[in-house]
């Protein structure tokens, strides 16, 4: 649980419906890339949050942000997760 921003420019938000979309860091925005708080995580921030994700990974919400110059990624800002998936490239961050 945090109280500040982390991660870096190397971060991206995308979408691939309607058509794939890939949303890198605005680097003249800000530097709000991942937050992890007890009731949410959230990337991005300026406007709103690119995409929120509640701790139960059931509702969301993708809002247009300036991180990210992105847009809603989602055809309606609050939505309901029906899939969630997790990727990592470099597995010396994981933990068991």
């Amino acid at each position: 649980v945090g109280t500040k921003y982390v991660g870096s420019g190397e971060s991206f938000l995308f979408q691939l419906y309607p058509e794939t979309q890939i949303y890198p860091w605005a680097p003249r925005s800000n530097s709000c890339f991942m937050l992890g708080k007890s009731n949410h995580i959230e990337m991005g921030a300026g406007g709103s949050a690119g995409l929120w994700i509640d701790h139960e990974f059931n509702r969301g919400f993708s809002g247009k942000c300036a991180t990210y110059s992105s847009p809603p990624l989602a055809s309606s800002e609050d939505f309901i997760c029906t899939v969630f998936e997790v990727w990592s490239f470099d597995q010396t961050n994981l933990r068991d």
